[in-house]
């Protein structure tokens, strides 16, 4: 059976789809035409966005994911929301940014967080997060943005850098497993599309440098078996089969994930202090609940076990 819109849209794949569904002269579902639109405004609106930005502040401004990323895809086959800046100059760069123009959106970031409150310019429908350090697991060893400068290249847009490929590579996989580990297959595809002229030895080795072998290892089988016929790993047969047949993960399997994935990237005392704290929050009852209430959770979650979260 063929993969749903549903699931489609929420493995990040409408634009490809869409476009995919144009080559072979057929017409796409409605929301797959829609976000492909989506993601032509978007890629038509990043250089604007950008040349404003590098005309607005001075300093270092490393561009990662978002538009780094949609170039290797053909066309506007990939779509974005954000422009992600790092710089050493966060606040700086923000306070520039906004005496520019541009305007503070959303919620302000908490204290410590890794981009300051996102901004955007009033005409333009991409917003701007303005990091001072990359998101990255707490279990690993954090990735400082000194060595990204030291080895960036040119970004695709003027005035801007980009980490090189191996960082870049290594970055999207973590930043996928930030998020949902293994669960939206459009992660894999952008760690394939950057890593596909690499040396895969040369990409373990710097996984290795960085502390983060288990996590590449896993999101490299992954990937494998996916696109290039390698044999499914266990993640794909476990946790994150949703993967291979292109739909959402249930709630079953995204407690699964949630309480077994620590094993494939983290140390194992880390991922089963983090499962028994995952566990304990899932099946125990909380001080406050009721007999009554208990049961009545119980048989909320067997119903729905099987079924994507609403």
């Amino acid at each position: 059976m063929g993969a749903t819109t549903e699931s489609i849209v929420a493995h990040g794949l409408a634009p490809i789809a869409s476009a995919f569904c144009k080559a072979r002269g057929e017409t796409a579902p409605d929301e797959l035409q829609r976000l492909e639109r989506v993601a032509t405004i978007a890629n038509a609106s990043a250089p604007l966005l950008l040349e404003r930005i590098r005309s607005s502040c001075e300093g270092p401004l490393l561009l990662f994911k978002g538009p780094e990323v949609a170039h290797l895809y053909p066309g506007s086959a990939r779509g974005f929301g954000d422009i992600d800046l790092l710089t050493p100059r966060a606040e700086e760069v923000h306070r520039a940014l906004c005496a520019a123009g541009f305007v503070e959106i959303r919620s302000e970031a908490p204290s410590g967080h890794h981009h300051l409150t996102a901004l955007a310019w009033p005409s333009l429908p991409l917003s701007v997060e303005v990091h001072s350090r990359l998101n990255w697991p707490k279990e690993l060893p954090a990735l400082g943005s000194s060595a990204l400068f030291e080895s960036g290249v040119p970004a695709a847009a003027a005035g801007f850098t980009a980490p090189d490929a191996l960082h870049h590579t290594l970055i999207l996989a973590v930043h996928g497993w930030q998020h949902h580990p293994l669960r939206v297959l459009r992660d894999l595809v952008d760690v394939a599309a950057m890593s596909v002229t690499l040396d895969q030895t040369e990409l373990r080795s710097q996984a290795s440098r960085l502390g983060i072998s288990r996590l590449w290892g896993t999101t490299e089988r992954a990937a494998d078996a996916l696109f290039y016929g390698g044999a499914r790993s266990l993640s794909l047969r476990t946790w994150a089969r949703s993967l291979e047949q292109v739909r959402q993960r249930s709630m079953l399997e995204i407690d699964l994930e949630a309480m077994i994935s620590g094993f494939w990237w983290m140390k194992p005392r880390v991922a089963a202090a983090t499962a028994f704290s995952l566990a304990h929050r899932r099946l125990l009852a909380r001080p406050d609940e009721t007999a009554r209430g208990r049961a009545l959770a119980a048989l909320a979650w067997l119903r729905d076990a099987n079924k994507p979260p609403r």
